[in-house]
């Protein structure tokens, strides 16, 4: 999932080459924007699929921090507590 978000976003990033890195090649022009009437907001082109890479790839990142400590959990489940080790009296 983390390389997901982040192919997603590199390859929307380089799509917009021809003009410039992360050129928003999928907004569309302001006289056509105020002919049809899209409202005060005009449509956002590539800002909404960058920020849908974004959060797949925070997703992924979060959950690879979820794995690691529940691994790290499981990891020290068996040793007691409460009891001294290493002193023997």
């Amino acid at each position: 999932m983390l390389i997901f978000g982040l192919l997603c976003f590199i390859i929307l990033g380089f799509m917009g080459m021809p003009t410039s890195f992360f050129y928003n090649f999928v907004a569309i022009p302001a006289a056509e924007v105020a002919k049809t009437g899209h409202g005060i907001i005009p449509p956002s082109g590539t800002i909404a699929l960058m920020d849908i890479a974004v959060g797949i790839e925070v997703t992924g990142g979060l959950s690879l921090l979820l794995i690691y400590m529940f691994k790290g959990i499981h990891l020290f489940d068996n040793y007691e507590i409460g009891g001294e080790s290493g002193h023997d009296r």
